[in-house]
């Protein structure tokens, strides 16, 4: 009989309406059908089917994988590396096991887990990016309780888990961190942690993590390896969030340059250096330099993963964005709308990704005057957020203050205003009162207020925004030009 914590944890990772990839780590060959019968009994309308690789084919096996609505286990998973066609065939068709609503639950023995990883990352690098949770089974079957989610898991997963259980994720491995002493480990946990911060608006401890995986990766990876370019990204990516886009930059321009030279033009990985220095000169205003950046990323997204895969969908998105900022709204609706059909089918109506999707399909609604078909994106897009990220995240103070905007074109100030403090509030406690978006929070109340005849307010606000922005952002960056503008303009009511 498993324990309550145990069928939680298994259903929180199961889900038959939707692919999901799920390494279980046993001790005993005992924990193998335990874990199936719970699965069977709270799925009893879902196919069922075990799949042996030992002296199998890929197209053998073909013909009782992709069935739609079923569970696939694998018991004897560590076959996958022992041949060439099993472990090509695997990770050259994870697109099309994907496509289908298929829990793919795989079964490896505990005491080769290290391998586990290491071969992962060699022979099915792509299907292992689409794992939904690494599940190991702490001591014997008796201890069943115990189980829980490794180190090692997607963050796909992380980002399904709501504000209380990451806080409870951090505690556990920083817990865990105490006792390891293998480079290689800390790594992965730096690594989590970094992530988890970042996902609890957490700014200065992940990049503290961060920091500490790169130096781990350049000591024991050296300069030049594929992970120590990771490495810059990330923490490039962090730097960004912090609107320290001068210490970001260098990083990505090193990373752009590792993952050319070790990967060459059309792999994965440059693909996402080039996107990541797309976004900064997105959020520099630097949008001639950021559009050729965007086409290259998703030339290879496309070539490598397919145009349906979610890693292609940021893309779609974030030149989207690019397109809104430049005015063109037919093309950035066509890629807001390409990436939102991927995510609902791939991720799902309630994964954060989608939530970003609703949230910027709301903001061409109102850029568009469309405020009607904005709000229900606004609305879906915050529900999701206070669920995962919880209410004090710096991504949920972005559905307040774009929700208060809408509030405010539509004339409804009494809605409008709690909403944008609600939103300043968390930008002040979270990054800073020197932070960029707190100075478009600022920016925004300038706005507010000047246009119920509050110029005193309005101008105290616009002020701070600018003082900001000149700290920050390039001369030419629009939000400095639109201040200076928007400043004058108030002066001119308060004479």
């Amino acid at each position: 009989m498993l324990s309550e914590l145990v069928t939680n944890k298994l259903k929180k990772v199961l889900n038959p309406d939707r692919f999901r990839f799920v390494i279980v780590l046993y001790n005993s060959t005992q924990d193998i059908p335990k874990i199936k019968e719970f699965i069977k009994k709270s799925y009893p309308k879902t196919k069922n089917k075990t799949l042996k690789l030992e002296n199998s084919k890929y197209s053998e096996l073909s013909k009782d994988l992709y069935i739609d609505n079923s569970f696939i286990y694998i018991d004897d998973f560590e076959e996958v590396f022992s041949e060439d066609e099993l472990y090509l065939a695997f990770n050259q068709r994870r697109d099309k096991l994907a496509s289908h609503s298929i829990n793919l639950v795989v079964f490896y023995p505990k005491k080769l887990q290290t391998k586990l990883y290491q071969n992962a990352l060699k022979y099915i690098p792509d299907l292992w990016e689409f794992r939904t949770a690494v599940i190991e089974i702490e001591g014997s079957e008796s201890e069943l309780q115990s189980i829980d989610i490794k180190e090692d898991r997607g963050f796909f997963e992380y980002s399904g888990l709501d504000y209380e259980e990451k806080l409870k994720e951090i505690h556990r491995l920083e817990e865990k961190l105490k006792n390891v002493k293998s480079d290689e480990l800390k790594y992965v946990i730096y690594n989590n942690l970094g992530f988890l911060y970042k996902e609890l608006g957490k700014y200065e401890k992940a990049l503290l993590f961060r920091e500490r995986t790169l130096d781990i990766s350049k000591r024991v990876k050296g300069k030049n390896h594929l992970d120590t370019a990771t490495s810059y990204n990330n923490l490039a990516l962090f730097y960004h969030h912090l609107g320290e886009y001068e210490k970001a930059l260098p990083l990505l321009e090193k990373a752009l340059n590792i993952s050319k030279k070790v990967k060459g033009e059309n792999h994965l990985s440059t693909a996402s250096s080039y996107n990541n220095l797309a976004e900064l000169y997105r959020k520099l205003g630097e949008y001639e330099k950021a559009l050729p950046l965007y086409e290259k990323a998703l030339k290879i997204k496309e070539e490598v993963k397919g145009a349906n895969h979610p890693d292609t969908a940021i893309i779609y998105n974030n030149l989207a964005s690019l397109y809104l900022h430049l005015g063109e709204y037919e093309k950035a609706l066509l890629l807001y709308e390409k990436a939102l059909k991927i995510r609902e089918k791939v991720l799902g109506k309630k994964h954060l990704d989608t939530a970003i999707s609703y949230n910027n399909l709301a903001e061409l609604y109102r850029y568009l005057e469309e405020y009607e078909k904005a709000l229900p994106f606004y609305a879906k897009s915050l529900k999701i957020k206070e669920k995962v990220l919880g209410v004090n995240h710096p991504s949920t103070a972005i559905s307040y203050n774009n929700l208060a905007e809408l509030y405010a074109s539509l004339g409804e100030y009494k809605k409008a205003l709690p909403l944008y403090e609600k939103s300043l509030k968390i930008r002040e406690e979270v990054l800073g009162e020197d932070h960029p978006d707190t100075a478009a929070s600022y920016n925004n109340l300038a706005f507010f207020y000047f246009n119920i005849g509050k110029y005193q307010d309005s101008y105290d606000y616009m002020k701070k925004a600018l003082e900001i922005w000149q700290k920050v952002l390039p001369a030419s960056h629009p939000h400095l030009i639109s201040a200076e503008k928007a400043l004058k303009a108030i002066q001119q009511k308060l004479k």
